[in-house]
């Protein structure tokens, strides 16, 4: 039997993070992600938060790989977002999630400089997500 095809995605990722701090409404909020404002992306893994990622979560303290088909960033889903997925999509674990197209809205880029002045760390924060049903690979 022949896989579903993908959805085919626009790239997304490197523009988010290229424009980090030059446009507050790119880094946080609904803007940036196509005609809707959303972001779309494939899941295509999870693994654990670092201890400083997981303090602060309120939520599933496991990171989502989403990929636009060129470059991929881990994510992090708050709470209320896991909530929402688990309500409305009828969602049991992350790992549901794996090999399908996600829809992020309301999110945040947060950056951080702790592996000094040469490296950083890139994580979306999705305060909004669903799921598109069909799967994706």
């Amino acid at each position: 039997m022949p896989r579903p095809s993908r959805i085919r995605l626009s790239p997304w990722i490197e523009t988010l993070i290229l424009s980090y701090g030059s446009h507050p409404q790119v880094e946080e909020g609904g803007g940036g992600g196509g005609s809707s404002g959303w972001l779309k992306a494939h899941v295509i893994g999870l693994g654990p938060m670092s201890q400083s990622q997981a303090q602060g979560s309120e939520g599933p303290t496991a990171l989502l790989f989403l990929s636009d088909e060129v470059l991929q960033i881990p994510a992090m889903l708050t709470a209320s977002a896991w909530e929402r997925l688990q309500y409305q999509e009828e969602r049991e674990s992350l790992a549901s999630l794996l090999n399908t197209t996600v829809y992020i809205q309301d999110y945040q880029l947060q950056v951080s400089h702790d592996h000094g002045e040469d490296q950083m760390q890139v994580l979306l924060i999705s305060r909004r997500a669903g799921y598109d049903c069909g799967r994706s690979g």
